[in-house]
């Protein structure tokens, strides 16, 4: 009695497999060809008007299958992807030093990055932040009137010796990163003015004859730092989150007297800020 409603019931689950498929045009295709016959004159025999009782069951049998066709089996998978994220640095710490009447500024100016790696989709999205790293750094060391003006220092010093190390080591002294690194960079077990004996990452020089100089350094074609830390997380994306790779920096410097008549030694221990570089999404 309802041919169109019957021969609808019986192709339902092949279209449904189609869609489940992502085969959208050969649904489409399987539509025509399945019910196609129900309007052909000779099945009709001319009775348009009865047929057109079936095409409105035929069409909400097709769009019902098309959305018993879920997101998540229709969605193609998400692919990985990555980037390089950078930070300009400037940190700068300062300490007085009243053996020789004057002050300490120790500063490193260099450009942070780290590697963002991202996989999957939804609430199985994993986010990687890793592979920190420092380039092209400027380490100097200027001595100062005082440490509240800051001002450059014009008269002569008793230090005929001055040598100045900037160290870079664990994060809250809780890690101890190995690095690699190329020269003049080296790497030893160090001295640090708040987390003790550290595995650092060290640039180092030493000047004499520097009585007349305030300003001393190791320049910016220095080589990069690389050291191995990665943070990760499993996340929705829509959320607020952030990843954080971080490096305690400190610089210590020596002034030596070793020509005049007190001829002492000062070794002054200078903590800088910490530098982070951070992802948010």
């Amino acid at each position: 009695m309802w041919p169109a409603l019957t021969i609808g019931q019986a192709h339902y689950g092949a279209a449904c497999d189609l869609l489940r498929a992502g085969n959208l045009l050969s649904f489409y295709v399987s539509i025509l060809l399945r019910f196609g016959a129900l309007i052909h004159p000779t099945r009709l025999g001319g009775r348009m008007k009865f047929h057109l009782k079936f095409v409105i069951p035929l069409t909400l049998l097709a769009l019902l299958a098309l959305l018993s066709a879920t997101p998540s089996e229709a969605a193609s998978p998400a692919r990985a992807s990555s980037r390089t994220i950078t930070k300009a640095i400037v940190l700068n710490g300062w300490k007085s030093v009243p053996d020789y009447n004057l002050c300490i500024q120790a500063q490193l100016v260099t450009t942070m990055k780290a590697r963002v790696s991202t996989s999957g989709s939804g609430q199985s999205t994993l986010s990687v932040l890793g592979r920190p790293r420092f380039t092209q750094p400027t380490f100097e060391v200027y001595l100062r009137e005082d440490c509240s003006s800051l001002s450059p220092l014009k008269r002569q010093h008793r230090a005929n010796t001055v040598r100045v190390r900037l160290n870079a080591y664990g994060y809250k002294c809780s890690y101890n990163p190995t690095y690699t690194v190329g020269y003049p960079w080296q790497v030893s077990v160090s001295v640090t003015p708040d987390c003790g004996r550290k595995n650092a990452a060290y640039l180092m020089d030493s000047q004499k004859k520097a009585r007349r100089a305030n300003v001393f350094g190791i320049m910016s074609d220095v080589k990069g730092l690389k050291w191995d830390q990665q943070r990760k997380t499993r996340v929705h994306p829509t959320m607020d989150q952030n990843l954080s790779l971080c490096s305690a920096v400190a610089s210590r410097v020596v002034l030596r007297d070793t020509e005049g008549a007190v001829r002492d030694k000062s070794v002054v221990d200078i903590s800088m800020s910490d530098v982070c570089i951070t992802h948010t999404f």
